[in-house]
């Protein structure tokens, strides 16, 4: 056995590869020990020891390019899918890994895990060995992988081999199968990470103050302070932003430093949050360096399952290599991806040495599936119409049925099975689907490999609808702070706007004379209607007629702050004063009118103020509809000056 370990050129080393005397009935190769890796190995491991089965029935070779990673940063798990994993193998030892993420509120260092992962595999006899796999020199190319193992541990040729690409978002393992097919990719926020180092930085910063902040770069901001003693920041950016930061090319082992060069921005969101974060969020000038950027974006497979893909060898993709998805939900898709491919090798491995009783039961099952008074109901699901189809499989250990079904011109696949109590059960259901996705699936459910794709699809798309809503909360919340930027509203223009230190001032102020005129008439109208109200209803026509107004005032303000940036200032002073004007002469009239007006006229006086304010928000989202539309589809911005 040495002798065979020996022969792989030093990269593989350790015990528990392949016994000579009494051979396995499957082996995998896992390329990658990182999480996913381990992950899927430990779970394999301890699902095959729970079903009674020999250990020595499936040999799992893990195989890593590295014998350890320098990373110290904090996953964020999501604990439902850990969880019900953790049901599913019914395990001390897994219990008390789980029991360590729970400690750790389910957000470990990720070298801390590894090692808890790393010293359960080894307690379950698997042990990492360094081959590097890919195409470059020195490298095992994953389509060679299967017959390079069989030469040199001399695994018989007949032997059943499966490969499991778990080396993460660059798989080699992806990249040899995948062919012309290309992962789908959404971006869904850009981000960077900035490192501020100082002496006096607060512990962390209050919801207001987190608030000013995201005012400066009118976008999304999250402090924390590391224990380490720097404070990370990581900001949302807009692609132009982002841009201007890649082409610094931060990388996490190597920092820029931008403590002496805000100026030298072009982007004068980043100058004022950066000046701010340099001076104006502790009592001494902080050093400032960017991390990292980086893109918040899904990307997954369509398929994560190839049969007979390289050199006779059956490859599935788990983890980042499948399916990579933001926020955090990598990991809790992992969890489920892991557990289902566990379940996909047993049933392969029950497939290879099926009995004849598991024979005939998935015939028996078929027999009465098919038979004039076929099942109804299978437990709470209703089963309507024509049973097209009916195949016999093997899923999670047990002889299942796959059953196609139609009723009018919908289409149902079910996965079933017999309770201990003879009823029928639904295992799998996806219904109601037209008639070519349901006959794919049902293809793919009667095959174990293929089955894969239709589970992982599943846990995929259960994800993404996390995703995509908190993608839509973070752009929503993004846009609320954009707009508050630019509202010359007086609360939170005098009371919540930071005030960024060491960045240049404004220009010379001028303007014309457009903004404050139609201030002054809208707020005329706006203050005059509630009160000429008192004595005579029909005054309140110039209230609704200040309206839209007011929404020409948002168009032009904004367009003030897009054509004509010097003249910004005094626009939005104008706009402070206006809209101030409005909610004191609002408050005047709410005391005046309740001294003999009902409450409903009360409450309609003391709120015209801010109806008012808000219809400004509408026309400024016009200007930038119309500038989006029009000056951008022109391309004004490409012509020359004169």
């Amino acid at each position: 056995m040495g002798g065979l370990l020996g022969e792989l050129g030093g990269r593989i080393t350790g015990v528990n590869i392949i016994s000579p005397v009494t051979p396995p009935r499957l082996v995998t190769a896992v390329v990658g020990a990182g999480p996913a890796g381990l992950y899927f190995a430990i779970t394999g491991r301890l699902l095959h020891e729970r079903l009674g089965r020999d250990v020595s029935d499936w040999e799992i070779i893990l195989l890593d390019r590295r014998t350890e990673y320098g990373r110290t940063h904090r996953l964020r798990m999501d604990p439902a899918r850990h969880r019900s994993l953790q049901q599913d193998i019914a395990d001390d030892r897994f219990d008390r890994l789980i029991e360590y993420l729970a400690q750790e509120g389910f957000k470990p260092v990720i070298n801390e895990l590894e090692r808890k992962l790393s010293r359960l595999a080894a307690d379950l006899g698997l042990t990492t060995h360094q081959l590097a796999i890919g195409d470059g020199p020195g490298e095992v190319s994953v389509n060679d992988l299967p017959g390079h193992l069989r030469r040199k541990l001399s695994i018989p040729p007949d032997l059943p081999m499966t490969v499991v690409g778990a080396d993460s978002v660059n798989s080699a393992v992806r990249a040899a199968v995948q062919g012309a097919e290309e992962p789908v990719r959404h971006t869904h926020q850009t981000v960077a990470r900035f490192h501020v180092v100082g002496d006096t930085l607060p512990d962390r910063i209050n919801p207001v103050a987190h608030y000013r902040m995201a005012k400066l770069i009118s976008s999304l901001i999250d402090y924390r302070l590391n224990r380490n003693g720097y404070a990370e920041v990581d900001v949302f950016l807009d692609p132009e932003d982002q841009g201007e930061l890649e082409k610094f090319g931060a990388h996490p082992k190597r920092p820029i430093d931008l403590s002496r060069s805000i100026e030298a921005l072009t982007s004068q969101h980043l100058r004022r949050l950066l000046g701010h974060l340099r001076s104006g969020i502790s009592d001494t000038d902080n050093e400032i360096f960017l991390q990292s950027t980086f893109r918040l974006e899904h990307a997954y497979m369509e398929r994560v399952a190839y049969p007979h893909a390289a050199d006779g060898a059956h490859v599935f993709l788990v983890g980042d290599a499948a399916i990579s998805l933001p926020f955090f939900r990598g990991m809790a898709s992992l969890a489920g991806l892991v557990g289902a491919l566990a379940h996909v090798h047993l049933d392969l491995l029950t497939l290879g040495g099926q009995l004849v009783e598991d024979r005939v039961e998935g015939a028996r099952l078929r027999a009465s599936v098919l038979a004039p008074d076929r099942p109804l109901r299978l437990g709470t699901k209703l089963l309507p119409g024509e049973i097209e189809h009916a195949e016999p499989t093997i899923y999670r250990g047990e002889s299942t049925l796959v059953i196609l079904h139609r009723w009018l011109s919908l289409y149902g696949v079910h996965m079933v099975g017999r309770s201990p109590e003879g009823e029928w059960l639904s295992l799998f259901r996806r219904a109601p689907i037209s008639r070519s996705p349901a006959r794919s699936d049902f293809e793919n459910l009667v095959d174990p490999i293929c089955r894969y794709n239709v589970l992982a699809r599943r846990i995929r798309n259960e994800e993404l609808k996390v995703v995509n809503a908190r993608s839509m909360l973070v752009r929503g919340a993004r846009e609320f702070v954009r707009v508050s930027a630019m509202l010359p509203f007086p609360l939170q223009t005098w009371f919540l706007t930071a005030r960024a230190s060491g960045t240049p001032g404004s220009a010379p102020a001028r303007g014309g004379p457009l903004n404050p005129a139609i201030a002054l008439i809208a707020g005329l109208m706006a203050l005059v209607a509630p009160v000429a109200a008192l004595f005579e209803q029909s005054w309140m026509v110039l209230w609704w007629a200040a309206l839209p107004v007011q929404a020409i005032g948002g168009f032009v303000y904004r367009a003030s702050l897009v054509l004509d940036q010097q003249g910004a200032t005094p626009a939005r002073r104008v706009w402070i004063v206006q809209i101030a004007a409005v909610m004191v002469g609002g408050v005047a009239t709410t005391l005046i009118s309740s001294l003999s007006m009902g409450a409903l006229t009360q409450l309609r006086a003391a709120l015209s103020w801010l109806v008012l304010g808000l219809v400004f928000i509408p026309g400024m989202y016009l200007f930038e509809y119309l500038d989006r539309k029009w000056f951008a589809a022109a391309r004004l911005d490409e012509e020359a000056p004169r």
